[in-house]
């Protein structure tokens, strides 16, 4: 099957895994070392427009077109979780550091707190634009005065 073009490229952690998300629906996972194709994850029919590795490698998460996020374990090539949403396409994904929770930022101004465990949302916030970029950091403790700064330049707090 030759394969449409990559939408989106990510690498893992440690750089040894680049994962190529195409427009085809499809996931592949690359041997950065030989260029060797070592997985082919899902067939969704419809662009793949985001992924993310978790902080360890083991697990990477990817959003299509039609809504659906897939987190994936890469030593046990299985889908772990799935969720779908209908007419929001999901454009950013964030683990948190121990990867038991993912942030979905969506087109529809949604950013979705899911618990992958349990398969469920346990949050939705609305902001009041599309959503391109989400990320889970291990900093606390905000100043203030640096939350009204954040806020100035847009960040949601």
């Amino acid at each position: 099957m030759q394969e449409k073009a990559s939408y989106i490229i990510k690498f893992n952690p440690n750089s040894l895994i680049l994962a190529s998300g195409h427009t085809s629906g499809i996931v592949k996972l690359w041997d950065t070392n030989n260029g060797q194709c070592i997985q082919t994850l899902g067939n969704f029919g419809k662009p793949i427009i985001s992924m993310a590795f978790s902080h360890d490698g083991k697990f990477i998460t990817y959003g299509s077109y039609d809504g659906t996020v897939t987190v994936w374990d890469i030593d046990n090539n299985k889908s772990i979780a799935i969720l779908q949403e209908k007419f929001s396409s999901p454009w950013s994904l964030a683990f948190s550091y121990d990867a038991n929770l993912l942030i979905v930022g969506r087109d529809n101004e949604i950013i979705q707190l899911w618990d992958i465990k349990r398969g469920q949302i346990i949050k939705s916030f609305r902001g009041d634009r599309p959503l391109e970029r989400v990320k889970i950091t291990e900093v606390s403790g905000l100043t203030n005065s640096t939350i009204a700064r954040l806020k100035d330049l847009g960040a949601y707090i």
